[in-house]
């Protein structure tokens, strides 16, 4: 029986793709693979720290001018801030030759693809909210606000109003300067979400990756306050990825963490927020694994 690698081994094989200054295209499977089986390996502090530690000997995971290296660094101090989804979005790849094949290779990735259908997704529905006379949207934890801007090239979006709230000053600033063509139809707030009250009624209420990162009791909780701001015959969508994601490993080698839940489970969160099971639905994006809770207005 074959003896089965070490958790130092696979290191080292990592390493030696990163001296070769990243993976080929024709090796961007093989390179997951290998995270996969990382992660199979990683269930100790010891690993962890090896892992940290491998990180911070290796330049393209050490600095933030790549797309991981963004992503382990954490320079906005948590992981998925606004820069790095505005990097997805527009495909951002290191000027540095050494490192580009990593970029490219993040780019490749089944998470990073979903990103990017979930902005593409994003853009339908408020196009749908927009064909509403007046139509308002509120956009939480809305980082880079692209999606926002890709929406307001179309005609429909002139007369439609979106407010855009995130924790971020700096993701908000991003925005605001990104709009500054649509002042008079995007407005902005700093604002915690989990503690904020919205007292005017919107055409719909759009959350992309917020609750990714929330637990079952605090995801109820927001959903049912969130309720509150959503018009007659409005909606309620929010993003969440699904458990049947290759990318996470790779994810998780820089400490991008995420609560995964499948259809059923989002389902059952929104009855448990007090939903009626004939106004929820969920959909998901072209990768299939970026889901979308869709909860219906009375």
């Amino acid at each position: 029986m074959k003896n089965q690698p070490t958790l130092d081994a696979l290191l080292s094989k990592l390493g030696e793709i990163e001296h070769a200054r990243g993976p080929l295209p024709a090796q961007f499977a093989e390179t997951e693979e290998l995270f996969i089986e990382i992660a199979a390996l990683r269930v100790s502090a010891e690993d962890d720290a090896a892992i940290a530690l491998f990180r911070r000997r290796h330049s393209s995971f050490s600095s933030t001018d790549t797309m991981h290296g963004h992503v382990c660094c954490r320079p906005r101090g948590y992981p998925g801030d606004f820069e790095i989804i505005d990097r997805i979005y527009r495909r951002h790849v290191t000027a540095k030759p050494e490192h580009a094949r990593w970029d490219e290779f993040f780019h490749w990735g089944e998470a990073v693809r979903a990103v990017r259908g979930r902005k593409a997704y994003c853009i339908e529905r408020f196009s749908d909210a927009a064909s509403r006379p007046f139509a308002s949207i509120l956009n939480i934890a809305s980082g880079p606000c692209r999606d926002v801007f890709e929406f307001k090239q179309l005609r429909e979006a002139s007369s439609c109003h979106v407010h855009c709230v995130d924790l971020d000053e700096n993701a908000v600033a991003y925005g605001r300067q990104l709009l500054a063509e649509h002042s008079s139809s995007v407005s902005f707030g700093v604002q915690n979400v989990l503690r904020a009250q919205f007292d005017q009624k919107y055409d719909l209420v759009w959350s992309a990756g917020l609750f990714d990162y929330l637990p079952d009791s605090m995801f109820v909780r927001l959903l049912r306050r969130l309720e509150s701001s959503v018009a007659p015959k409005g909606e309620l969508i929010v993003g969440n990825f699904g458990p049947a994601l290759r990318s996470r490993a790779y994810m998780e080698f820089g400490e991008w963490r995420l609560t995964y839940r499948d259809e059923a489970r989002l389902h059952d969160l929104a009855v448990a927020a007090g939903f009626a099971a004939a106004r929820i639905s969920v959909d998901t994006e072209e990768t299939g694994v970026n889901h979308f809770l869709r909860v219906n207005a009375r």
